[in-house]
């Protein structure tokens, strides 16, 4: 019989295996579409809310930490940590999306040196809607660390490949179908939509107790967890800082296309970095 330890790391690797192949897989499709500077355009938009994902304040590091050490003490959920963290990452999402549609229209959408005039209002869509997106999938971390906290990696990779598969899905269809780069941002909005869900509905399957209600909210818990956050955060958010502003650099004196370019390398080391983050995340809980 396999052991729980060996499941998640068999999880963790199909995961970021498969991950890595279908992030190849739609950056190929992608570029046949759309060529390597409208790509450009649309990585450059993407890495926004790829930094914004890191802006959580070292949260669901911290919630994996506290809701691991409740659990071995209850074995059950924490309602209070849950929908405590769930209210804090919604009002922070929503904060970190303002902020980086303005960052982003000031930056990217309005800088013809990036984005030619005539694409304006499609990029302007696709900063929308890819902000869309990422605010579901921020507000899935407090789901996503509770499974963590508790050593079951296996739902979240499962979770996780799906959102993945749900992205080349949206990928191929754009191909196929010859569609514009807003479709393709729409069909990622839903994807992170159908994230949060999923999500939801495992941890209803998963755990009778488990409940969402304004009475489990305790904004005490914010503090403590804060506590422990702030000193994992602040070199997870220097580490993160450097790929977009490679990436303007590159975009503004070689043009948008040279990003398509830079973006399969950086995609090469990230596959490779995400086993050392994942073993440090699967060790946390014990």
């Amino acid at each position: 019989m396999i052991s729980a330890d060996n499941k998640n790391s068999l999880w963790s690797v199909l995961q970021y295996g498969t991950a890595m192949i279908i992030s190849f897989i739609t950056l190929k499709l992608n570029l046949l579409t759309f060529g390597t500077e409208l790509f450009g355009i649309w990585i450059l938009l993407f890495s926004i809310w790829g930094f914004g994902s890191i802006l959580d304040f070292g949260l669901s590091t911290s919630l994996v930490k506290f809701l691991a050490e409740d659990y071995h003490k209850t074995n059950k959920v924490n309602n209070y940590l849950i929908n405590t963290s769930l209210l804090f990452l919604g009002l922070l999402g929503l904060i970190i999306v303002i902020a980086a549609l303005v960052f982003g229209y000031i930056i990217y959408v309005s800088n013809t040196a990036l984005v030619p005039a005539h694409l304006h209002t499609d990029a302007l869509a696709v900063l929308f809607l890819l902000g869309a997106g990422f605010y579901f999938k921020y507000i899935s971390i407090a789901f996503q660390a509770t499974f963590e906290g508790m050593n079951n990696f296996v739902t979240t990779s499962k979770v996780t490949i799906v959102y993945h598969f749900l992205m080349l899905v949206s990928s191929v269809i754009v191909y196929i179908l010859h569609l514009s780069l807003p479709l393709l941002a729409l069909m990622y909005a839903v994807s992170g939509i159908l994230f949060l869900i999923v999500y939801l509905v495992t941890m209803y399957v998963s755990f009778r107790e488990f409940a969402l209600s304004t009475q489990f909210i305790k904004k005490d818990l914010i503090r403590s967890i804060f506590s422990y956050s702030l000193s994992v955060q602040l070199t997870t958010v220097i580490g993160a800082m450097f790929d977009p502003a490679i990436k303007f650099v590159i975009g503004m004196h070689q043009g948008a296309g040279v990003v398509s370019l830079y973006e399969i390398a950086r995609r090469f080391a990230t596959a490779a970095s995400q086993l050392f983050y994942f073993a440090f995340r699967i060790l946390l809980p014990k």
